[in-house]
């Protein structure tokens, strides 16, 4: 029980009204029927770092279990402007985030629903997020905070005062039946295979563990999961090709990114499996540099005539950075400064450049249109990692030498030398405004 002497917050809106969710929820799903187990779990600790959430999806996740998605309710009473709610999301759980919004639109419309694609990490929903589970968050208004958040006035009456706010209880209604309705829809909605390549499933390798060099060959690897409760099946039949495909991209495909390779799975794919699906790609020359690692995932049981439910989940992205060959003198694939211009003060200039090679030494001088120079900065020696490594550098104004207290408002040059074994290796040039 709140002891007003002891504990500051009562809790009304955070969180007994995300507790009465779940609930109502469990309440009025109890008698339906799932093709899968449904978890309705709350939480202690999540003030204190999201002890018990966390303690959960560690469970969960070294159990090997199968989980589709989570449904986070936080903080569900109160919106300053109007009715509606927000929901959070990171990328790779977007595709639940799009289910839950047509699910408003289609049962819940007088609740708009604001979607929010952003690492926010402050409710239980993160703990998932840690351990590759597709999670988001229904929270009443990310932008604009409860005023009672945290304080010893989060109370009913706050939360639902008599006057002032007519409609505050109506928006926790459909609040609460847009989440029975979200989990209700889910269960009845799969019944095809929802193929799926979540966050951590996709992973570049190159051979022997090392970095990446021109030339060598990178193994690509989908580890395709079936959220849905059926099995793709193969019969071997002339008209029964493949039950999934895997295509990897250099780039994005939506902007026309070279394919790199496609695989196929020619045998059963079961609900709830997992099928890693691979590919080497031998890296050409001239591909030095960073490169965006696209995978599209495709069911293709020829047998099969329902679409996924949700292609949302269906891709997926690393990055990755390719080094010149061993031997080969460092060069420069690009430099810039930015902000361009700078805004304020010397203090927010930002040098950013990316070397094919770990080099011996780099210089950047910077120059006032007269010459005169007003900034150097020096990286030497064996310490690979300040300033002259393979990959991005990014450098502040504090890494430079400067020849006076700030600069003033105008057009700066710089040049940027990169040297080797042998010597001096790649010039570049620039040029930068700044604005005080």
């Amino acid at each position: 029980a709140w002891d007003g002497l002891k504990d500051p917050a009562p809790g009304a809106d955070d969180n007994a009204t995300g507790v009465a969710t779940l609930i109502e929820a469990a309440r009025l799903l109890s008698g339906l029927e799932f093709d899968f187990d449904i978890y309705f779990v709350a939480f202690q600790g999540e003030e204190q770092g999201l002890i018990g959430s966390a303690a959960f999806a560690d469970s969960v996740a070294a159990a090997g279990q199968t989980v589709y998605g989570v449904l986070n309710v936080d903080m569900l009473g109160y919106n300053a402007v109007r009715n509606e709610a927000d929901i959070v999301t990171n990328e790779t759980s977007e595709w639940l985030a799009d289910f839950i919004v047509e699910t408003s639109e289609l049962f819940v419309p007088d609740l708009p629903l604001e979607k929010h694609v952003v690492l926010f990490g402050r409710s239980d929903h993160a703990s998932f997020w840690s351990v590759g589970i597709d999670a988001v968050l229904l929270f009443e208004d990310i932008n604009l905070p409860y005023p009672g958040y945290h304080t010893f006035v989060d109370l009913w009456d706050t939360v639902f005062p008599p006057s002032g706010r007519p409609n505050a209880e109506l928006q926790f209604q459909l609040a609460v039946q847009l989440a029975v309705g979200t989990v209700a829809r889910w269960g009845v909605h799969y019944e095809a295979p929802d193929l799926a390549l979540p966050a951590g499933e996709l992973v570049v390798q190159p051979i022997g563990n090392s970095a990446v060099e021109v030339g060598d060959n990178v193994v690509l690897t989908a580890r395709v999961h079936n959220y849905g409760p059926s099995s793709l099946s193969f019969n071997g039949n002339t008209t029964d090709t493949l039950t999934a495909r895997v295509t990897f991209y250099d780039g994005d495909p939506d902007e026309g990114a070279p394919q790199i390779a496609s695989v196929d799975r020619r045998a059963f794919f079961p609900a709830g499996g997992v099928v890693p699906l691979s590919a080497t790609w031998t890296v050409g020359e001239g591909q030095e540099g960073f490169h965006e690692i696209h995978a599209v995932v495709e069911g293709l049981d020829a047998g099969y005539t329902q679409s996924e439910p949700s292609d949302t989940n269906n891709r997926n992205s690393v990055s990755l950075f390719v080094e010149s060959p061993f031997g080969s003198a460092p060069a420069i694939l690009r430099h810039y400064v930015y902000p361009n211009p700078v805004t304020g003060s010397r203090n927010d200039f930002r040098f950013y450049f990316e070397l094919t090679r770990d080099a011996q030494r780099v210089t950047i001088e910077v120059f006032d249109l007269l010459g005169t120079p007003v900034g150097l900065f020096g990286a030497t020696g064996g310490f690979v990692g300040d300033g002259n490594q393979a990959g991005s550098n990014e450098l502040t104004a504090s890494d430079f030498r400067w020849t006076g207290e700030n600069l003033e408002s105008g057009v700066y040059l710089y040049a940027i030398r990169v040297f080797g074994n042998d010597g001096l290796a790649d010039v570049g040039e620039g040029k930068f405004g700044l604005v005080r």
